[in-house]
């Protein structure tokens, strides 16, 4: 995971979570990176300093063409027409003058997070998109769910107002 100070062209400050460099790349690209404040989709990453983290490189050149054709990856997420919260921000470390999140209470607080949303919401697997919108548009009762969405789904769920959210994966999901 890698946090980004963000800066919208209204002059907003907000920060977000990518699994890498390239996901935030094609986030923005494809105007899945919103302001909180405001809801502009012209965002720009802040000046600071790198975090860095070892991990499993994912993805690459969010601009380049994929040299194969593949289906498009799904990835798990979630409605906010359910009554889930997400856990309390961790704790702050001060590392080198930076003020940044715990990484241990980080992971514990998503781990909680995703814990609550697989226990009180429905999977609703690869129809999640339908179930979405059936949900937003009152033709089914408001309920938790989460399930698998591809990329363009997620687009086209964001552009109808429909609001959405990726389910974390942990650690462990990668074993």
């Amino acid at each position: 995971m890698i946090r980004y100070m963000l800066n919208c062209f209204e002059g907003h400050e907000f920060e977000a979570w990518f699994r890498s460099s390239a996901d935030y790349d094609e986030q923005r690209s494809k105007e899945i990176v919103e302001c909180p404040e405001c809801g502009s989709y012209k965002v720009e990453k802040a000046i600071m300093a790198p975090n860095v983290s070892v991990g499993k490189i994912v993805g690459g050149d969010a601009h380049q063409e994929p040299e194969h054709s593949e289906p498009p990856e799904t990835t798990p997420v979630t409605s906010s027409a359910s009554p889930i919260a997400a856990s309390a921000t961790p704790a702050p470390n001060d590392i080198h003058g930076l003020n940044l999140p715990d990484p241990k209470e980080m992971v514990e607080a998503i781990r909680q997070y995703r814990t609550h949303v697989l226990e009180n919401a429905e999977n609703v697997g690869d129809k999640f998109s339908d179930e979405a919108r059936k949900i937003h548009y009152e033709e089914k009762p408001a309920r938790g769910i989460y399930g698998n969405a591809t990329p363009d789904e997620v687009q086209d769920l964001i552009e109808e107002g429909i609001d959405v959210a990726p389910l974390p994966k942990l650690p462990e999901d990668n074993n």
